[in-house]
């Protein structure tokens, strides 16, 4: 599993919070006296608790990378909070939407990247990835004492080796097929009885299904509509949309450009890639966008 490296700037706070009884995240022992910078990664007995309460602090910088492939090309402007785009040769970890614990191991944590950088349009070269953590939770009598770090200890990507997403994706070309957060954007995360991983993403919305590190283990399940029978729910970014096909499009060229020496960023229009839909003024297109890939010189 690749190592971490970490880089200081900014920070995400991991909390563990007890609530009513029940800890949302276990952190460490704290009696809120003494004890004022102790660090434990064991369950707490929050069996008095009556209310929300914090109970450990573990704080991962923002500036935190993997290795990965170059990102961050159409991050807009170039200086965010001081730290510069294009991030070469690496991956950010953050930021987090869901954390699952660690089914083997005590105070070891799952926790799953967003979209990365806020938008499907810039967000095509950020990899989506689950990374193990292992935060070090600490209290203190101070409330601007040092937090407890927390530790990456790898991850995996999403990805569809086996072709089971039937509409087209950044990675599209390429053999693992590494899902992007232009290809989905995942907000949450559950590990079945079985083990494997269902991810809720909004884009569709779908539901997505993986082996527990990662692989596409079926075609994206879409949102049906319960006041209209036989029909879906579908946003904005949905691939079957024609202006989000376009872009899903021109991403997948340019990722295949690129892997292979091309400068040139291809551009598509909604009208040469709309769908074969029942409509008889859009029959004549149908098949458009599959000659424009065969067709075409991106170098």
């Amino acid at each position: 599993m690749p190592s971490i490296p970490r880089l200081h700037h900014l920070s995400l706070t991991l909390l563990a919070i007890a609530a009513g009884g029940a800890l949302i995240i276990a952190g460490c022992n704290g009696d809120g006296g003494g004890n004022n910078d102790s660090g434990s990664n064991g369950p707490i007995d929050t069996s008095v608790v009556s209310s929300p309460t914090l109970v450990g602090r573990a704080v991962l910088p923002a500036a935190t990378f993997a290795p990965g492939p170059s990102c961050g090309y159409q991050i807009t402007p170039a200086i965010n909070n001081g730290v510069p785009s294009p991030f070469f040769d690496r991956q950010p970890v953050q930021g987090f939407s869901a954390v699952l614990a660690d089914p083997d191991q005590a105070g070891v944590y799952w926790a799953m990247c967003d979209n990365g950088f806020g938008a499907l349009e810039n967000s095509a070269d950020f990899e989506l990835r689950v990374y193990r953590i292992q935060p070090n939770f600490k209290t203190s009598t101070n409330t601007r004492a040092a937090a407890g770090g927390i530790d990456v200890l790898g991850f995996f990507a999403l990805r569809d080796p086996n072709k089971k997403i039937p509409f087209t994706i950044t990675n599209f070309f390429s053999a693992d097929r590494i899902l992007t957060g232009a290809d989905f954007d995942i907000e949450s995360m559950q590990r079945g009885s079985d083990g494997t991983l269902w991810f809720g993403d909004e884009f569709g919305p779908f539901l997505i299904h993986t082996s527990a590190d990662g692989v596409v283990l079926e075609a994206p399940i879409a949102l049906p509509d319960s006041d209209n029978a036989g029909k879906q729910i579908r946003s904005p970014q949905n691939p079957l949309t024609e202006e989000a096909s376009a872009v899903r499009l021109m991403n997948a060229a340019r990722a295949h450009a690129r892997r292979n020496g091309g400068t040139r960023t291809p551009v598509f229009s909604p009208y040469h890639v709309m769908l074969k839909d029942g409509n008889t003024a859009n029959e004549t297109l149908a098949g458009r966008s599959q000659v424009a890939f065969a067709t075409w010189d991106f170098s």
